[in-house]
C-alpha cells in the first residue's frame, strides 16, 4: 500500500480528483490530504472519491495552514467523514485529545514521539499508524504501522539543482513489508517543508520521478537557464521543458508515458505555457501514475 501525503492546495486537489475521476489512480495507492485551506476545492475531491468508491485519508487536527482544527469553515467537511471512504486521520501531538475520536474507523499520524501520548492511546487500535523513521517510534508502535519519509531534496535555490540533475529517490516499495510495515508514504515532490504562499523565482524546476531497472525510484531535476532574474517564467519554462523532451525521447522506452507526463509534454509541442499550477498538477498526476507500476 503506498499512501501519498499532499498538503491540500488547489492543484494537489485538482490533480487528485482527475485522477480518480479518470481511473488512473492505482489500486492500492490511498492518497492523505493534509488540509490547509477553506477550500471548496477539498470538498469536491472528497466527494470524487466517495463517488468513485476510492479510500482517502484526512487530517482532522493540521498542524500547518488556515484551517486549524476548531476554526469555523465555510467549506465544511465533518459530514464527508460519515462516508465509509473518507477515513479521519488524527495527528498525536500535544494538542490531541482522545474525545475527538468518535469514528470506529480512523488511522494515526506520528510524525514525532510523545511517550505521554503513545501511552494514552495504546488501548486504541487505528486502521494504520503511520509513522515517521524515528527509532523511538519504530520501538514504540508495532501493530498496522506505515512508514513516513520524505525523499526530496530541498535546495535553497532552484538553481542549484543545474549541479544536481539525477538522484536516488526511494526504494520503500521493495522493503518495507520485510521492514515490518504495512505499507508506505512519502511527502512527494514538495518535501515534508510547507510554504504557505509561493513567489516569484528566478528560475523553474520540473522534478520528473522515474524508474530505473531495479524499480527503485529516482528523480531528475530539469532547470531553466535563463536564472539572472524573475522575468519571463514562461520562457523559462520552455528552457527546462525542452530538457525534459530531449531526455524523454532518448529514454521513452524505459520513461513510461503517464498521463501526467504526455499532457505536460504537449506543451512543448504546442508552444504554450500553462502556467505554475498547472505544471504541479501534472506532476502529482505522473507521480500517482508512476507509484502504481512498482
Amino acid at each position: 500500500m503506498y499512501i501519498p501525503y499532499f498538503r491540500g492546495k488547489q492543484f494537489d486537489l485538482l490533480a487528485l480528483k482527475e485522477s480518480v475521476t479518470d481511473g488512473l489512480l492505482p489500486k492500492g495507492t490511498v492518497p492523505l490530504i493534509e488540509p490547509v485551506r477553506d477550500s471548496a476545492y477539498l470538498r469536491k475531491t472528497l466527494k470524487a472519491f466517495i463517488e468513485n468508491e476510492r479510500e482517502i485519508l484526512v487530517i482532522d487536527n493540521p498542524e500547518v495552514g488556515q484551517v486549524q482544527r476548531g476554526v469555523a469553515r465555510i467549506h465544511e467537511i465533518k459530514d464527508l467523514f460519515e462516508s465509509t471512504y473518507v477515513t479521519p486521520v488524527y495527528l498525536l501531538n500535544h494538542s490531541f485529545n482522545p474525545a475527538w475520536i468518535i469514528q470506529d474507523d480512523f488511522v494515526f499520524l506520528s510524525k514525532r514521539y510523545f511517550k505521554d501520548i503513545l501511552a494514552e492511546v495504546s488501548t486504541y487500535q487505528p486502521r494504520y499508524h503511520i509513522i515517521t523513521d524515528s527509532a523511538r517510534l519504530r520501538k514504540a508502535v508495532h501493530d498496522n504501522r506505515v512508514l513516513l519519509t520524505d525523499p526530496f531534496t530541498r535546495l535553497n535555490h532552484g538553481a542549484d539543482y543545474l549541479e544536481l540533475e539525477d538522484e536516488f529517490y526511494s526504494d520503500d516499495s521493495k522493503y518495507f513489508l520485510e521492514d515490518g510495515y504495512i505499507g508506505y508514504a512519502n511527502y512527494g515532490i514538495d518535501g515534508e517543508t510547507y510554504y504557505d504562499k509561493g513567489y516569484p523565482s528566478r528560475s523553474i524546476v520540473l522534478h520528473i520521478l522515474y524508474l530505473d531497472r531495479y524499480k527503485s525510484v529516482r528523480i531528475k531535476h530539469f532547470v531553466s537557464d535563463s536564472n539572472d532574474s524573475a522575468a519571463n517564467p514562461a520562457g523559462k519554462f520552455f528552457e527546462a521543458l525542452k530538457k525534459l523532451a530531449e531526455w524523454h525521447s532518448r529514454y521513452k522506452k524505459e520513461v513510461p508515458l503517464t498521463r501526467g507526463l504526455e499532457e505536460l509534454l504537449s506543451y512543448h509541442e504546442r508552444g504554450a505555457y500553462p502556467g505554475t499550477g498547472i505544471i504541479k498538477k501534472l506532476s502529482v498526476m505522473h507521480q500517482l501514475e508512476l507509484y502504481g507500476m512498482l
